[in-house]
């Protein structure tokens, strides 16, 4: 006998096959879907202006005719710095400014700066601080911003913005110190390579230059270039020390410079003294950056006396005198 199938089982039966098979297909496109968010989200991440500077290769060889590429080099970013390193490090750098008029009153600043950085867990701790009394600390870590300032306190949040990274670049700037000041007026001599943090390095002896290069004050608008302009006038006097490459990725590994240079006034002389010491102390060893000591302690609370007990811990339990259970008690009889 052939198979039969009533006409509601058979518009149920179908109902459902529609619904599973339908099923399906969203699911299929919401797949196809998040594939294609992520390769967009991909695509722009590899497309920033850091990560393609990071894959342009930099000939160390050559700083010493292209100062292009020197000036690139010097005034790199740590956010660059870090995907050409692609490991943990711990960078530390000082600089001393000081601007006046020779033999009378001077303005100067000397500021520290540290960058501990862990590679995969993107762990950060960032500090600076100055002669002036300037403080600020900032550390990232399992995805918490904790932010210091001064005397106060740390304050944690969330980093959806990656503002650590803005804060890590600030700081690593402390190494370019001066170049925008006096960098055309330098010029390198190739110096015997070295091995720093593990790393082959190209070194340069840091020389006055014959021929200074042009100032360029095409950028500098209005009040700006009139506030600027001055250093087209700057002379220099003298300039003493060394600047280290890494080989394999075009990051400075190290800079110690010390350097003098004048300009006239109307009247006397005015004189810019500059000392750069900064570079990387650790390459390849994690740097331990967990939430800040100071933080965690403000989230303990502290063990309050409870007055309904406290006569316990400061007299004891009295215990009563009774008679043995096993004793007979005369008043009974």
């Amino acid at each position: 006998m052939p198979y039969s199938i009533s006409l509601p089982r058979a518009i149920s039966a179908l109902s459902l096959l529609t619904l599973v098979s339908s099923g399906c297909s969203c699911d299929s496109e919401r797949a196809r879907a998040k594939a294609e968010a992520k390769a967009r989200v991909g695509a722009r991440v590899e497309a920033s202006p850091a990560r393609l500077a990071a894959n342009e290769r930099i000939d160390v060889d050559a700083l010493a005719s292209d100062r292009k590429a020197l000036s690139r080099v010097w005034e790199m970013s740590w956010r660059e710095a870090q995907l050409r390193l692609a490991d943990h490090h711990v960078w530390q750098g000082q600089a001393t400014l000081s601007y006046g008029k020779v033999d009378g009153k001077q303005l100067g600043i000397d500021e520290e700066a540290e960058i501990r950085s862990q590679s995969g867990t993107g762990s950060l701790d960032v500090s600076v601080s100055n002669d002036g009394g300037f403080f600020q600390r900032i550390v990232y870590s399992n995805g918490r911003l904790y932010r210091k300032y001064q005397n106060g306190n740390y304050v944690a949040s969330k980093d959806l913005e990656a503002k650590r990274i803005h804060y890590a670049d600030e700081a690593y700037a402390l190494g370019g110190t001066g170049w925008n000041l006096i960098g055309r007026l330098i010029t390198l001599k190739k110096a015997d390579d070295e091995t720093l943090v593990g790393r082959a390095a190209a070194c340069f002896a840091l020389r006055k230059a014959a021929a200074p290069a042009a100032f360029e004050s095409s950028s500098l608008k209005g009040a700006l270039s009139e506030l600027k302009g001055w250093r087209a006038s700057l002379v220099l006097d003298s300039v003493d020390g060394t600047l280290c490459v890494d080989r394999s990725s075009g990051v400075l590994l190290s800079v110690r410079m010390t350097a003098r240079a004048t300009r006239p006034l109307k009247d006397g002389e005015g004189e810019l003294k500059l000392s750069v010491n900064a570079g990387y102390v650790s390459i390849s060893s994690a740097p331990t950056i967990n939430a800040p000591e100071a933080f965690l302690k403000t989230l303990r609370r502290s063990r309050r006396d409870r007055p309904g007990t406290s006569y316990l811990k400061d007299r004891g339990i009295k215990v009563l005198e009774r008679p043995d259970a096993g004793l007979k008690n005369p008043k009974l009889k």
